[in-house]
């Protein structure tokens, strides 16, 4: 297994996207917002991340909209769930990992590198994000709360997910790279 993968290379905007109209551009994806329906667009990146312990790069840019970005993570025998510019229901623009939650919002045709470390110690998995740079949340990953909080996920171990509401978005790079040797 090499100790890093491209998880973009092997994305097919026909097969891999769940809901929506996927295209393919240089070097990355997009979706489109006028052919999607209500449920979003969401897309699969089909190569499963081999690693226990890994760091996830996702660099990405909010072409248009002013909605949440979602990305489903592989984290233990799940997934984490990361959203951008989510809107609480106190109306609180926020960006979250799981149920850690702080204020933030999302620039439209700003380039963005969200960094995903997971990690797995005597059984336990710790998930942190960084969004350019600055730390989003840090914590253990417990399947229970994802349950309760979202049901869309990918399911399939290993696999990471993306979604957005009402925004075109597009994925620039995909990065995976194994940590500590596991």
């Amino acid at each position: 297994v090499p100790p890093s993968m491209n998880l973009l290379s092997s994305v097919d905007v026909q097969k891999d996207a769940v809901h929506g109209v996927w295209h393919k551009t240089n070097g990355g994806v997009r979706n489109d917002l006028l052919l999607t329906p209500r449920t979003g667009p969401q897309l699969k990146l089909p190569k499963p991340i081999p690693y226990a312990n890994y760091k996830l790069r996702i660099e990405f840019v909010r072409l248009s909209g002013n909605n949440a970005v979602f990305f489903g993570v592989p984290c233990g025998d799940g997934h984490a769930f990361i959203g951008l510019d989510s809107q609480a229901a106190n109306g609180e623009w926020q960006f979250f990992v799981n149920d850690k939650t702080r204020q933030g919002r999302l620039t439209t045709n700003r380039d963005y590198v969200l960094e995903v470390f997971v990690t797995t110690e005597n059984g336990a998995t710790n998930i942190s994000a960084t969004l350019n740079g600055e730390k989003i949340a840090e914590g253990k990953w417990l399947l229970e709360n994802l349950r309760k909080k979202i049901g869309w996920i990918a399911s399939d171990h290993g696999i990471v997910s993306v979604s957005c509401v009402k925004s075109i978005i597009e994925l620039q790079k995909v990065v995976a790279t194994r940590l500590n040797g596991k």
